[in-house]
């Protein structure tokens, strides 16, 4: 054979095997994401397939004036200066990647929000309307001192490989510092990852290397200021699973304990005369109600007959929904709230509406979170209207009510509850960060199934 009819020959194999190897784009990457209504933010689209690979939009003439997708993929949302982009907008970009063979498209849902740094800490200023009941929550946390894997566990207990993982100053456990043993700082477990990622438990005892843990969630159902935990739900921790510890508030570490110390919140010689506290449980009246007594010179529960007992240390659980009561002859006022961002979805444990009404809680995230992408998951009962439908209340506080919404089975889109009845679609309601809201459940499964999990909007 010629030296030149072999070339040929050659170079006709390796065109043929990069050819064969080419490979058509498919686009890899989400196909939504949220951008930062005040800040600029980026997003880049990835695809597989053989380089290169470019891409587009078939309804790039129309992008709204903030929005721009280069050809790397990068999408790039600027709000302008001093005009903060509206919580909510949504915008879907039709985007095509071009390469060999085949383009590949995808419909990418851009979504305006507040997108913040799983790591970072803020603070929140809730308004104290004077004359107002004030709905709010905590959704920032105080940051963990510990964090590790579970090595064995039981019914509600979790240990350790980590022999003086609990101990306090060498020889003290976190039990002397829990609620189960009078102490000031409540502590909490949040788990990390595995089956029960999200739930945050109360420690109620420790050793050297275990924490026992109170599997109630803290859910109650009363018609009175008596707390009545609920049966507990199936514990489904495993070996592996990570988790960390912190500290939780009490009513003296938010507000102050002390005459001196007081802060946000007035105290007086009465409920009557000094803001009140509530910690909000059910539809019927909030679970408790406290008030600094300056009589006294601590807060007090507020009960028939009165008491004088310090609750001071009373536990106020993370993500719970306050009710706080600004007197008129006080004026407004402000509340702020500091803390670290939740790194993992929290769960929101639910309860039977037929049986104990609604359950107050709170969205849990300190950012925006807009109807559409709250996904409450499998067990949230779509339907027609609030008659055959799970419900949340989320508070509006311009009108000082509990605004109601629910899902359509037919197609998932978020309907209010107003009458006379109103079609409109308001699935790009942003609920405010840090909202109190109630959730009516029809439908309550047991275990796993008892939880709702609203994704995270950051």
């Amino acid at each position: 054979m010629k030296i030149s009819h072999l070339c040929a020959v050659l170079a006709f194999a390796f065109s043929s095997i990069a050819a064969e190897a080419q490979t058509a784009p498919t686009i890899t990457s989400v196909a939504s994401t949220t951008v930062d209504s005040t800040n600029p933010t980026t997003f880049t689209i990835t695809a597989t397939g053989t380089a290169p690979i470019t891409f587009s939009a078939t309804n790039s003439g129309s992008f709204p004036g903030w929005l721009a997708l280069s050809s790397a993929g990068v999408v790039t949302a600027t709000p302008p200066n001093g005009s903060p982009l509206t919580i909510g907008t949504q915008f879907t970009i039709n985007v095509v990647a071009t390469g060999s063979g085949t383009p590949a498209t995808q419909s990418l849902v851009i979504t305006v929000g507040t997108v913040l740094n799983s790591s970072s800490e803020g603070v929140i200023m809730f308004p104290l309307t004077a004359g107002a009941i004030n709905y709010l929550s905590l959704p920032l946390e105080n940051d963990p001192i510990y964090s590790d894997v579970v090595q064995t566990v039981t019914s509600n207990q979790i240990t350790v490989a980590n022999t003086s993982a609990f101990l306090v100053s060498g020889t003290q456990t976190l039990e002397q510092l829990t609620e189960a043993a009078g102490s000031a700082v409540p502590y909490f477990v949040k788990f990390l990852s595995g089956n029960e990622q999200g739930r945050i438990l109360l420690v109620t005892a420790s050793t050297a290397s275990s924490l026992t843990l109170d599997i109630t969630d803290h859910t109650s159902a009363s018609t009175s200021t008596a707390l009545v935990n609920q049966p507990a739900t199936t514990f489904d921790v495993a070996a592996g699973d990570s988790f960390e510890v912190f500290a939780g508030d009490t009513l003296a570490t938010l507000f102050g304990g002390t005459q001196a110390t007081l802060q946000y919140v007035n105290g007086a010689a009465s409920l009557g005369q000094a803001d009140a506290v509530g910690i909000q449980a059910d539809s019927k009246q909030p679970t408790s109600s406290y008030y600094f007594n300056t009589t006294v010179g601590h807060w007090v529960l507020y009960q028939v007959p009165p008491s004088t007992a310090n609750a001071n240390d009373t536990p106020v659980y993370p993500h719970s929904c306050l009710a706080i009561t600004r007197r008129i002859a006080y004026g407004n006022g402000t509340f702020p709230v500091v803390g670290a961002v939740t790194q993992v979805p929290l769960l929101i444990k639910t309860l039977s509406y037929a049986t104990y009404g609604t359950v107050f809680t709170s969205i849990q995230y300190p950012a925006p979170v807009v109807l559409s992408q709250l996904n409450f998951g499998s067990s949230w009962l779509k339907g027609t209207g609030t008659g055959n439908s799970d419900v949340l209340n989320v508070f509006n506080s311009s009108t000082e009510r509990f605004d109601s919404y629910y899902q359509l089975a037919s197609d998932s889109t978020w309907r209010k509850y107003t009458v006379p009845p109103n079609n409109t679609d308001v699935s790009s309601f942003a609920i405010p960060a840090g909202s109190a809201v109630s959730i009516a459940k029809r439908q309550v499964g047991t275990g796993g199934a008892s939880y709702l999990k609203p994704q995270l909007p950051y």
